[in-house]
């Protein structure tokens, strides 16, 4: 039976999936900022609470989309260059 659960077991990854260390310093930012945007979110809509959940639907999504997208770009222009092997 496969020990689901080992946690000796061996992940193998590939060398260029691994974050580095201005990759890690984004995703840091970006949970801060999200963090953030939540509190902001339910700021506004305590605010009105008649329409608690549309004031923060629209806040919270209107501030989260640009901010994951302007993260996936700096990962991704972040991203370690490896060099090709020819064989």
């Amino acid at each position: 039976m496969i020990n689901v659960f080992n946690s000796d077991a061996e992940v193998d990854t590939p060398v260029g999936d691994e974050l580095n260390l201005r990759q890690k310093l984004v995703v840091i930012t970006l949970d801060v900022l999200l963090l953030v945007e939540l509190c902001i979110a339910m700021y506004f809509a305590n605010l009105a609470p008649e329409a608690f959940t549309p004031t923060f639907v629209k806040t919270f999504f209107s501030l989260l989309l640009p901010t994951v997208l302007t993260g996936l770009f700096f990962l991704r222009r972040l991203k370690t260059k490896t060099a090709s092997v020819a064989s």
